[in-house]
Protein backbone atom coordinates (compact mmCIF):
# COMPACT_ATOMS: atom_id res chain seq x y z
CA UNK A 1 0.00 0.00 0.00
CA UNK A 2 1.71 3.16 -0.90
CA UNK A 3 1.07 6.42 0.79
CA UNK A 4 0.22 9.86 -0.19
CA UNK A 5 2.29 12.36 0.59
CA UNK A 6 -0.79 14.32 1.71
CA UNK A 7 -1.04 10.95 4.78
CA UNK A 8 2.51 11.15 5.14
CA UNK A 9 2.31 14.56 6.42
CA UNK A 10 -0.49 13.57 8.20
CA UNK A 11 0.99 11.13 9.78
CA UNK A 12 4.03 13.51 10.74
CA UNK A 13 2.17 15.88 12.03
CA UNK A 14 0.87 13.11 14.46
CA UNK A 15 3.75 12.06 15.90
CA UNK A 16 4.53 15.47 16.60
CA UNK A 17 1.83 16.03 18.38
CA UNK A 18 2.18 12.63 20.48
CA UNK A 19 5.75 13.68 21.20
CA UNK A 20 5.05 16.93 22.46
CA UNK A 21 1.91 16.15 24.37
CA UNK A 22 4.21 13.13 25.73
CA UNK A 23 6.98 16.21 26.83
CA UNK A 24 4.86 18.18 28.78
CA UNK A 25 3.32 15.28 30.53
CA UNK A 26 6.71 14.17 31.61
CA UNK A 27 7.14 17.93 32.39
CA UNK A 28 4.12 18.49 34.85
CA UNK A 29 5.25 15.09 36.18
CA UNK A 30 8.67 16.36 37.28
CA UNK A 31 7.41 19.31 38.82
CA UNK A 32 5.01 17.38 40.70
CA UNK A 33 7.46 15.65 41.42
CA UNK A 34 9.54 18.07 42.83
CA UNK A 35 6.74 20.07 44.70
CA UNK A 36 6.11 16.27 46.69
CA UNK A 37 10.10 16.13 47.38
CA UNK A 38 9.50 19.72 48.99
CA UNK A 39 6.50 19.12 50.94
CA UNK A 40 8.42 16.13 52.20
CA UNK A 41 11.27 18.06 53.14
CA UNK A 42 9.24 20.65 55.03
CA UNK A 43 7.21 17.85 56.60
CA UNK A 44 10.26 16.37 58.35
CA UNK A 45 11.80 19.46 59.06
CA UNK A 46 8.51 20.10 60.96
CA UNK A 47 8.01 17.24 62.72
CA UNK A 48 11.69 17.44 63.79
CA UNK A 49 10.86 21.09 65.01
CA UNK A 50 7.88 19.18 67.09
CA UNK A 51 10.26 16.85 68.42
CA UNK A 52 12.81 19.33 69.68
CA UNK A 53 10.33 21.52 70.93
CA UNK A 54 9.73 22.73 74.62
CA UNK A 55 6.02 21.83 74.09
CA UNK A 56 4.35 18.85 72.77
CA UNK A 57 0.75 18.73 71.31
CA UNK A 58 -2.23 16.46 72.32
CA UNK A 59 -5.09 16.39 69.78
CA UNK A 60 -8.68 15.29 71.83
CA UNK A 61 -11.79 14.60 70.04
CA UNK A 62 -15.07 15.19 71.10
CA UNK A 63 -15.33 11.03 71.81
CA UNK A 64 -12.09 10.90 73.75
CA UNK A 65 -9.79 10.08 71.67
CA UNK A 66 -6.22 11.56 71.88
CA UNK A 67 -3.42 11.65 69.01
CA UNK A 68 0.19 12.83 71.06
CA UNK A 69 3.79 11.43 70.34
CA UNK A 70 6.15 8.90 72.11
CA UNK A 71 7.76 11.85 73.40
CA UNK A 72 4.22 12.88 75.41
CA UNK A 73 4.26 9.40 76.37
CA UNK A 74 7.40 9.53 78.31
CA UNK A 75 6.70 12.54 80.26
CA UNK A 76 3.65 11.32 81.23
CA UNK A 77 5.56 7.97 82.48
CA UNK A 78 3.86 5.56 79.95
CA UNK A 79 5.34 3.25 77.88
CA UNK A 80 3.30 4.18 74.90
CA UNK A 81 0.76 6.67 74.15
CA UNK A 82 -2.70 5.33 74.61
CA UNK A 83 -5.75 6.10 72.18
CA UNK A 84 -8.42 7.28 75.19
CA UNK A 85 -7.93 10.25 77.48
CA UNK A 86 -9.30 8.48 80.10
CA UNK A 87 -7.05 5.71 79.48
CA UNK A 88 -3.99 8.41 81.16
CA UNK A 89 -4.72 7.44 84.66
CA UNK A 90 -3.60 4.83 86.77
CA UNK A 91 -5.43 1.71 87.03
CA UNK A 92 -5.36 -1.93 88.27
CA UNK A 93 -6.24 -2.83 84.50
CA UNK A 94 -3.30 -0.66 82.77
CA UNK A 95 -0.32 0.23 84.56
CA UNK A 96 0.18 0.71 88.37
CA UNK A 97 3.40 3.82 87.63
CA UNK A 98 3.31 6.12 85.67
CA UNK A 99 0.22 8.84 83.79
CA UNK A 100 -2.18 10.60 85.93
CA UNK A 101 -3.95 10.45 88.67
CA UNK A 102 -7.71 10.08 88.96
CA UNK A 103 -7.78 13.19 90.45
CA UNK A 104 -5.96 14.86 88.36
CA UNK A 105 -7.74 12.62 85.01
CA UNK A 106 -10.69 14.27 86.33
CA UNK A 107 -9.89 18.10 86.27
CA UNK A 108 -8.03 17.64 83.20
CA UNK A 109 -11.08 15.50 81.01
CA UNK A 110 -13.05 18.53 82.46
CA UNK A 111 -11.13 21.33 81.64
CA UNK A 112 -10.84 19.62 77.91
CA UNK A 113 -14.64 19.68 77.68
CA UNK A 114 -15.43 23.17 78.87
CA UNK A 115 -13.10 23.97 75.87
CA UNK A 116 -14.98 21.77 73.22
CA UNK A 117 -18.28 23.43 74.45
CA UNK A 118 -17.19 26.73 75.02
CA UNK A 119 -14.05 27.26 73.47
CA UNK A 120 -12.53 28.59 76.37
CA UNK A 121 -8.84 28.39 76.69
CA UNK A 122 -7.17 26.67 80.01
CA UNK A 123 -3.73 26.03 81.69
CA UNK A 124 -3.41 23.63 84.39
CA UNK A 125 -0.25 22.44 86.13
CA UNK A 126 0.49 18.96 86.66
CA UNK A 127 3.05 16.21 88.05
CA UNK A 128 2.43 12.55 86.52
CA UNK A 129 3.00 9.19 88.54
CA UNK A 130 6.37 7.84 87.86
CA UNK A 131 7.63 10.10 85.63
CA UNK A 132 8.74 13.07 88.09
CA UNK A 133 8.31 16.22 85.85
CA UNK A 134 6.06 19.24 86.19
CA UNK A 135 4.05 19.44 83.16
CA UNK A 136 2.04 22.28 81.93
CA UNK A 137 -0.91 21.98 80.37
CA UNK A 138 -2.59 24.45 77.86
CA UNK A 139 -5.69 23.64 75.73
CA UNK A 140 -7.65 25.71 73.35
CA UNK A 141 -10.11 24.61 70.40
CA UNK A 142 -8.15 23.31 67.35
CA UNK A 143 -8.89 25.10 64.11
CA UNK A 144 -10.89 23.48 61.87
CA UNK A 145 -7.96 22.87 59.01
CA UNK A 146 -6.52 20.98 62.04
CA UNK A 147 -9.52 18.80 62.68
CA UNK A 148 -13.24 20.08 62.56
CA UNK A 149 -16.09 18.88 65.27
CA UNK A 150 -14.92 20.73 67.75
CA UNK A 151 -11.31 19.03 68.84
CA UNK A 152 -9.35 20.23 71.31
CA UNK A 153 -5.87 21.08 71.24
CA UNK A 154 -3.86 20.42 74.70
CA UNK A 155 -0.24 21.97 74.34
CA UNK A 156 2.30 20.06 76.74
CA UNK A 157 4.95 22.30 77.94
CA UNK A 158 8.02 20.95 80.69
CA UNK A 159 9.05 23.31 83.00
CA UNK A 160 10.11 20.88 85.50
CA UNK A 161 13.48 22.48 85.71
CA UNK A 162 11.49 26.05 86.13
CA UNK A 163 9.56 24.43 88.58
CA UNK A 164 12.64 23.08 90.67
CA UNK A 165 14.21 26.81 90.63
CA UNK A 166 11.15 28.27 91.95
CA UNK A 167 10.90 25.77 94.65
CA UNK A 168 13.98 26.48 95.72
CA UNK A 169 13.46 30.25 95.90
CA UNK A 170 10.25 29.88 97.58
CA UNK A 171 12.11 28.13 100.23
CA UNK A 172 14.57 30.45 100.21
CA UNK A 173 12.01 33.02 100.75
CA UNK A 174 10.45 31.40 103.62
CA UNK A 175 13.48 31.19 105.47
CA UNK A 176 14.04 34.87 104.46
CA UNK A 177 10.50 35.44 106.07
CA UNK A 178 11.07 33.54 108.96
CA UNK A 179 14.56 35.45 109.55
CA UNK A 180 13.11 38.20 108.87
CA UNK A 181 10.66 37.67 111.64
CA UNK A 182 12.94 36.86 114.14
CA UNK A 183 15.33 39.55 113.35
CA UNK A 184 12.17 42.16 113.97
CA UNK A 185 11.39 39.90 116.89
CA UNK A 186 14.61 40.49 118.66
CA UNK A 187 14.62 43.86 117.54
CA UNK A 188 11.70 44.72 118.92
CA UNK A 189 11.79 42.95 122.37
CA UNK A 190 15.50 44.61 122.74
CA UNK A 191 15.81 46.78 126.09
CA UNK A 192 17.57 49.72 124.26
CA UNK A 193 16.19 52.12 121.19
CA UNK A 194 17.13 50.98 118.06
CA UNK A 195 15.64 52.55 114.79
CA UNK A 196 16.51 51.93 110.93
CA UNK A 197 16.92 55.24 108.32
CA UNK A 198 16.32 54.89 104.92
CA UNK A 199 18.65 56.57 101.73
CA UNK A 200 16.67 59.30 102.05
CA UNK A 201 17.58 59.71 105.99
CA UNK A 202 13.94 59.16 107.19
CA UNK A 203 12.96 56.71 109.45
CA UNK A 204 11.19 53.49 108.80
CA UNK A 205 11.52 51.59 111.55
CA UNK A 206 11.73 51.88 115.22
CA UNK A 207 11.48 48.88 117.74
CA UNK A 208 9.06 49.41 121.10
CA UNK A 209 11.98 51.14 123.30
CA UNK A 210 12.09 53.80 121.00
CA UNK A 211 8.40 53.91 121.00
CA UNK A 212 8.40 54.36 124.67
CA UNK A 213 11.21 56.51 125.16
CA UNK A 214 9.87 59.43 122.89
CA UNK A 215 6.77 59.04 124.59
CA UNK A 216 4.59 57.66 121.62
CA UNK A 217 2.08 55.30 121.31
CA UNK A 218 2.73 53.07 118.53
CA UNK A 219 5.68 53.19 115.93
CA UNK A 220 3.08 53.87 112.62
CA UNK A 221 2.81 57.22 115.02
CA UNK A 222 6.62 58.00 115.30
CA UNK A 223 7.13 56.66 111.56
CA UNK A 224 4.36 59.03 110.26
CA UNK A 225 5.53 61.88 112.43
CA UNK A 226 9.28 61.20 112.47
CA UNK A 227 9.94 61.55 115.93
CA UNK A 228 13.40 62.14 116.97
CA UNK A 229 14.93 61.04 119.98
CA UNK A 230 18.04 62.45 119.74
CA UNK A 231 18.25 66.26 119.65
CA UNK A 232 20.60 67.99 117.03
CA UNK A 233 24.16 68.68 118.59
CA UNK A 234 26.07 71.99 119.33
CA UNK A 235 26.91 72.80 115.69
CA UNK A 236 23.26 72.14 114.92
CA UNK A 237 23.74 68.91 112.62
CA UNK A 238 20.02 66.70 112.82
CA UNK A 239 20.53 63.31 113.49
CA UNK A 240 19.69 62.31 110.33
CA UNK A 241 22.97 64.76 109.00
CA UNK A 242 24.88 63.02 111.12
CA UNK A 243 23.91 59.60 109.81
CA UNK A 244 23.74 61.16 106.22
CA UNK A 245 27.82 61.02 107.51
CA UNK A 246 28.22 57.41 108.43
CA UNK A 247 26.26 56.22 105.01
CA UNK A 248 28.75 58.58 103.23
CA UNK A 249 31.73 57.56 104.52
CA UNK A 250 30.95 54.08 105.08
CA UNK A 251 31.84 53.84 108.46
CA UNK A 252 30.67 53.49 111.94
CA UNK A 253 30.19 56.75 113.62
CA UNK A 254 29.72 56.58 117.46
CA UNK A 255 29.30 59.71 119.92
CA UNK A 256 27.97 60.30 123.37
CA UNK A 257 24.86 62.65 123.80
CA UNK A 258 22.46 64.37 126.09
CA UNK A 259 18.79 63.31 125.18
CA UNK A 260 15.32 63.12 127.18
CA UNK A 261 14.31 59.45 127.73
CA UNK A 262 10.83 59.20 129.78
CA UNK A 263 10.85 62.76 130.56
CA UNK A 264 14.54 62.50 132.05
CA UNK A 265 17.68 63.93 131.24
CA UNK A 266 20.43 60.70 130.19
CA UNK A 267 23.25 60.36 128.67
CA UNK A 268 23.54 57.91 125.86
CA UNK A 269 26.13 56.67 123.60
CA UNK A 270 24.74 56.05 119.78
CA UNK A 271 25.98 54.71 117.45
CA UNK A 272 25.14 55.13 113.33
CA UNK A 273 25.91 51.76 111.36
CA UNK A 274 25.46 51.72 107.71
CA UNK A 275 24.02 49.08 105.89
CA UNK A 276 25.56 49.56 102.30
CA UNK A 277 23.62 51.85 100.57
CA UNK A 278 20.33 51.29 101.40
CA UNK A 279 20.30 52.68 104.88
CA UNK A 280 21.79 53.45 108.55
CA UNK A 281 21.10 51.49 111.68
CA UNK A 282 21.26 53.49 114.64
CA UNK A 283 20.82 51.98 118.43
CA UNK A 284 21.50 54.19 121.32
CA UNK A 285 22.59 52.65 125.40
CA UNK A 286 21.89 54.87 128.23
CA UNK A 287 25.31 54.90 130.15
CA UNK A 288 24.09 57.54 132.62
CA UNK A 289 24.66 54.89 135.52
CA UNK A 290 28.34 54.59 134.49
CA UNK A 291 28.97 57.78 134.09
CA UNK A 292 27.53 58.70 137.09
CA UNK A 293 29.66 56.46 138.91
CA UNK A 294 32.99 57.34 137.14
CA UNK A 295 31.75 61.12 138.38
CA UNK A 296 32.41 59.72 141.57
CA UNK A 297 35.58 58.11 141.60
CA UNK A 298 36.80 61.13 139.85
CA UNK A 299 35.54 63.07 142.79
CA UNK A 300 36.88 60.16 145.34
CA UNK A 301 40.28 60.22 143.55
CA UNK A 302 40.47 63.84 143.75
CA UNK A 303 39.25 64.20 147.42
CA UNK A 304 41.57 61.60 148.32
CA UNK A 305 44.49 63.45 146.36
CA UNK A 306 43.93 66.62 148.31
CA UNK A 307 43.99 64.86 151.84
CA UNK A 308 47.32 63.70 150.88
CA UNK A 309 48.80 66.66 150.13
CA UNK A 310 47.97 67.58 153.83
CA UNK A 311 49.98 64.95 154.77
CA UNK A 312 54.06 65.83 156.01
CA UNK A 313 55.62 62.76 154.63
CA UNK A 314 55.99 61.72 150.49
CA UNK A 315 53.55 59.65 149.76
CA UNK A 316 53.16 58.14 146.00
CA UNK A 317 50.11 56.95 144.38
CA UNK A 318 49.69 54.40 141.30
CA UNK A 319 47.14 53.44 138.92
CA UNK A 320 46.55 49.80 137.91
CA UNK A 321 49.31 49.85 135.77
CA UNK A 322 53.23 50.30 135.72
CA UNK A 323 54.49 52.53 133.05
CA UNK A 324 57.89 54.05 132.08
CA UNK A 325 58.47 55.79 128.95
CA UNK A 326 61.87 54.88 127.60
CA UNK A 327 64.01 56.63 124.20
CA UNK A 328 66.39 54.40 122.50
CA UNK A 329 70.08 56.06 122.10
CA UNK A 330 72.21 54.49 119.37
CA UNK A 331 75.15 56.77 118.70
CA UNK A 332 78.19 55.65 116.31
CA UNK A 333 80.01 52.61 117.09
CA UNK A 334 76.75 49.78 117.72
CA UNK A 335 76.27 50.99 121.29
CA UNK A 336 72.72 51.04 122.33
CA UNK A 337 71.34 53.43 125.29
CA UNK A 338 68.56 53.21 127.22
CA UNK A 339 67.23 56.12 128.54
CA UNK A 340 64.38 57.39 130.56
CA UNK A 341 62.64 59.86 128.71
CA UNK A 342 60.96 62.01 131.81
CA UNK A 343 64.10 62.40 133.44
CA UNK A 344 67.21 62.19 130.55
CA UNK A 345 68.79 59.61 133.24
CA UNK A 346 70.60 56.09 131.04
CA UNK A 347 69.11 53.28 132.55
CA UNK A 348 71.76 50.40 130.79
CA UNK A 349 74.08 50.48 128.12
CA UNK A 350 74.44 47.81 125.84
CA UNK A 351 78.18 47.66 124.11
CA UNK A 352 78.16 46.76 120.73
CA UNK A 353 77.14 42.57 120.01
CA UNK A 354 75.36 42.79 123.43
CA UNK A 355 71.41 43.50 124.29
CA UNK A 356 70.33 41.19 121.64
CA UNK A 357 66.33 41.07 122.33
CA UNK A 358 66.16 44.68 122.31
CA UNK A 359 68.04 45.35 118.71
CA UNK A 360 66.20 42.55 117.23
CA UNK A 361 62.72 44.44 118.61
CA UNK A 362 64.34 48.08 117.34
CA UNK A 363 63.95 46.60 113.99
CA UNK A 364 60.48 45.92 113.31
CA UNK A 365 59.53 48.56 115.13
CA UNK A 366 61.82 51.23 113.26
CA UNK A 367 60.11 49.49 110.40
CA UNK A 368 56.75 50.29 111.37
CA UNK A 369 57.50 53.66 112.27
CA UNK A 370 58.72 54.42 109.42
CA UNK A 371 55.62 52.80 107.54
CA UNK A 372 53.42 55.33 109.56
CA UNK A 373 56.07 58.09 109.25
CA UNK A 374 56.56 58.32 113.11
CA UNK A 375 59.86 59.93 114.44
CA UNK A 376 62.39 57.25 115.14
CA UNK A 377 63.10 59.46 118.41
CA UNK A 378 59.30 59.00 119.97
CA UNK A 379 59.80 57.11 123.20
CA UNK A 380 58.03 53.82 123.32
CA UNK A 381 56.12 52.69 126.38
CA UNK A 382 57.17 49.67 128.76
CA UNK A 383 53.81 48.92 130.45
CA UNK A 384 53.32 46.35 133.48
CA UNK A 385 49.52 45.35 134.05
CA UNK A 386 48.03 44.19 137.27
CA UNK A 387 48.05 41.05 135.58
CA UNK A 388 51.86 40.76 135.51
CA UNK A 389 51.56 41.11 131.68
CA UNK A 390 54.74 43.11 130.34
CA UNK A 391 54.58 44.93 126.98
CA UNK A 392 56.77 46.96 124.97
CA UNK A 393 54.11 49.82 123.13
CA UNK A 394 54.54 52.27 120.47
CA UNK A 395 51.89 54.49 120.19
CA UNK A 396 52.83 56.40 117.49
CA UNK A 397 52.65 53.06 115.22
CA UNK A 398 49.70 51.33 117.44
CA UNK A 399 52.47 48.07 117.75
CA UNK A 400 52.58 46.31 121.02
CA UNK A 401 54.75 43.60 121.35
CA UNK A 402 53.96 40.51 124.63
CA UNK A 403 57.30 40.43 126.21
CA UNK A 404 56.51 37.09 127.85
CA UNK A 405 56.82 35.61 124.47
CA UNK A 406 60.34 36.12 124.03
CA UNK A 407 61.53 34.47 126.90
CA UNK A 408 61.87 34.64 130.75
CA UNK A 409 65.05 36.87 130.65
CA UNK A 410 63.78 39.30 128.31
CA UNK A 411 60.74 39.85 130.94
CA UNK A 412 63.12 40.26 133.91
CA UNK A 413 65.33 42.63 131.58
CA UNK A 414 62.48 44.77 131.00
CA UNK A 415 61.19 44.07 134.65
CA UNK A 416 64.48 45.32 136.26
CA UNK A 417 63.61 49.19 133.91
CA UNK A 418 60.33 49.46 135.75
CA UNK A 419 61.76 48.19 139.22
CA UNK A 420 64.79 50.07 139.27
CA UNK A 421 67.34 47.21 139.72
CA UNK A 422 70.21 45.62 138.22
CA UNK A 423 69.55 44.06 135.15
CA UNK A 424 70.17 39.95 135.08
CA UNK A 425 72.69 38.25 132.86
CA UNK A 426 71.52 38.96 129.22
CA UNK A 427 73.60 36.63 126.64
CA UNK A 428 75.84 38.87 124.34
CA UNK A 429 74.57 37.66 120.54
CA UNK A 430 76.43 35.10 118.73
CA UNK A 431 80.10 36.74 118.20
CA UNK A 432 80.87 35.97 114.48
CA UNK A 433 84.75 36.43 113.38
CA UNK A 434 85.16 39.27 111.28
CA UNK A 435 86.36 37.63 108.20
CA UNK A 436 83.45 35.96 108.38
CA UNK A 437 81.46 39.35 109.27
CA UNK A 438 83.31 40.40 106.09
CA UNK A 439 82.03 37.72 103.64
CA UNK A 440 78.55 38.14 104.48
CA UNK A 441 76.31 40.18 101.93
Amino acid sequence: MELTPFALVLIALLLAAWTVGAAVVVLRASAKTRRADTLQKSLRRMQHLLEVAPAVPMLVRVDGRIEGSERLARWLGLEKMPGYLSELATGEEARDEGGLTPEQLDVLTEKIRITQKSAAPFQLALTPLGSGRSLAFRGALADPQVSPGGAALVWVLDFTESEEELSRLREAASRAEADFAALVGLIEAAPVPMWFRGSDMTLRLVNQAYVEAVGASSAEQVVSAQAELLEPDESGRTPADLARLAIEGQEKNERIVAATVHGERRSLKVSDLPLGREGVAGYAIDIEEQQQVERGFRAYREAQRAMLDQLSVGVAQFDGEERLDILFLRPPGDTLHVVAAATGDTLRTFAPMEGGFMRGALRPLDRERRRHEVSLDAPYQVVREQSGRLTLRDEGSNVEIDVAAFGPTSYELFSSLLDGVESPDVPALIRTPASSMEDRP
